[in-house]
């Protein structure tokens, strides 16, 4: 009998195959009914740290914030940065000015001098790639800014134990 052979796939695949069997857009869908409507109306400029494809993220943008002129995108996996430039097509006005940023968060120095300053910063499914320390939430300061944490570490967890254990 031959032995299985072990394949090799990307987070951004395990990623898409865990949303097939997930009601992660359900639960997306109903937080997003709560936000009241006209509430992110003045934001321009949002940041994704830890983007990913960018499904949940630029959806959330596309119904929650009709005045984006800015878009920025950390992320520090190469799969999902090729997605992200396909979907950034798919949910995105061609106005909005998208920068990309390929690396870790923790290792991005923020919007240069004479960029506008981030109204929104989004986090999904990127959390629990920070340390202890990085994830303490009484630290992060941002001036006129709203920090959303919609966090489920499922996913990750999935993962690690599929690519990690073999």
């Amino acid at each position: 009998m031959e032995p299985l052979k072990k394949e090799k796939i990307s987070y951004a695949e395990a990623f898409a195959e865990f949303r097939k069997h997930a009601n992660l857009n359900k639960v997306y869908e109903g937080t997003y009914a709560e936000v009241e409507k006209g509430y992110l109306d003045h934001v321009q400029h949002a940041i994704s740290i830890g983007s990913g494809p960018g499904i949940n993220d630029l959806t959330f943008l596309k119904k929650l914030t009709p005045n984006l002129t800015d878009f920025t995108a950390v992320e520090i996996n190469k799969s999902c940065l090729d997605e992200l430039s396909d979907n950034l097509k798919k949910f995105l006005p061609r106005n909005v000015n998208v920068k990309i940023h390929f690396g870790a968060a923790q290792h991005w120095k923020g919007p240069e001098p004479g960029e506008s300053k981030a109204d929104l910063v989004l986090m999904f499914h990127a959390l629990y790639y920070f340390n202890k320390d990085e994830r303490n939430v009484r630290r992060i300061i941002l001036l006129s800014s709203y920090l959303l944490f919609m966090e489920i570490n499922v996913v990750h967890d999935i993962y690690e134990k599929v690519i990690f254990s073999k």
